[in-house]
């Protein structure tokens, strides 16, 4: 394996995106059922349907790769040094927030 392919594919490489790779054969489904939501329009329930294997990819995949960007911007970013309140507004794993909490706590 080249060098290159080891920082993006070996799991234990700090900017792997190995876990989003694997998760997208699951994405991958949940796109397939788009049309039968189109003509249905029945939601597609994909957090309430994983499996267990499941729902831990999709934790892996959503912060796989993006631990090195996280540290750079929170490292970045200047805050006041004891911030009394934060505000998480959702949409992925919680790993921004997690990581200012450390930074700031």
């Amino acid at each position: 394996m080249t060098p290159l392919a080891r920082k993006w594919l070996l799991q234990n490489s700090a900017e792997s995106a190995r876990d989003k790779i694997l998760f997208q054969l699951t994405e991958w489904d949940w796109w397939m059922r788009c049309e039968d939501f189109v003509r249905t329009g029945k939601p597609i329930h994909m957090h309430a349907e994983m499996r267990a294997e499941q729902w831990q990819a999709y934790q892996r995949g959503m912060r796989s790769g993006i631990e090195p960007m996280v540290k750079e911007v929170v490292r970045r970013l200047r805050l006041p040094q004891s911030p009394l309140e934060r505000l998480d507004i959702g949409g992925s794993h919680g790993f921004w927030s997690v990581s200012f909490c450390r930074r700031y706590s």
